[in-house]
């Protein structure tokens, strides 16, 4: 396909303590995510392999995949905190996570 899937999962997991999990409902969202291999806004990206050259070859996963873009009046849009798009489709988190 000479394309390659981004996922940033970061969003996902449950922290108790001072510890974070990824639980088996994370590791499924991701598995979703990939076996879809398509864009899921603030989460996964597909990007073609001229793409990753025009970027020099880096595979940073934040040159790829934004949190979603808030609307605002400037002329330039203010990012916002990575979405709750990354949650979970099939039910919240357990705890809420920090931003990515």
């Amino acid at each position: 396909k000479n394309k390659v899937l981004f996922i940033d999962a970061s969003s996902l997991y449950r922290e108790d303590l001072s510890q974070t999990f990824l639980d088996p409902e994370h590791g499924e969202q991701i598995v979703t995510w990939f076996r879809a291999f398509e864009d899921v806004e603030g989460c996964a990206k597909v990007v073609t392999l001229h793409e990753i050259k025009d970027e020099g070859w880096t595979l940073n996963i934040s040159r790829y995949v934004f949190p979603p873009i808030a609307t605002t009046s400037s002329r330039y849009p203010k990012r916002s905190p990575r979405s709750k798009k990354c949650s979970l489709k099939f039910g919240p988190p357990k705890t809420t996570s920090a931003p990515c």
